[in-house]
């Protein structure tokens, strides 16, 4: 029996379908998976903005009540043992926005 050669053209062929079609197909497969994490990414992403927003909004709130409580409970010590130079500049601050203060 006789063996079957390849002939120069199928020898051609096959080089070209292993040097350029197989790694150009794994390229197309990579990319395609790279797009589908960053769609994943965008979904976790989007969780995390949604989580932010709600603590966001949660110690908005206590800073507000805390705000109100300072306010309603006027006159009182805002901070203690604290030094002159840290109490001159709260002073300054509650003095731009037209409380008055006392240093003791």
């Amino acid at each position: 029996m006789k063996t079957k050669r390849w002939n120069e053209k199928t020898r051609l062929l096959l080089t070209l379908e292993l040097a350029v079609i197989l790694p150009a197909a794994a390229l197309v497969f990579l990319s395609a998976w790279h797009v589908l994490h960053i769609q994943r990414d965008r979904a976790v992403e989007a969780a995390i903005q949604r989580d932010f927003s709600q603590v966001l909004a949660i110690s908005e709130k206590q800073i507000n009540q805390k705000a109100k409580e300072l306010v309603d409970g006027a006159p009182k010590n805002v901070k203690e043992g604290v030094s002159k130079e840290e109490a001159e500049t709260i002073k300054k601050k509650f003095a731009e926005a037209g409380a008055t203060v006392e240093v003791k």
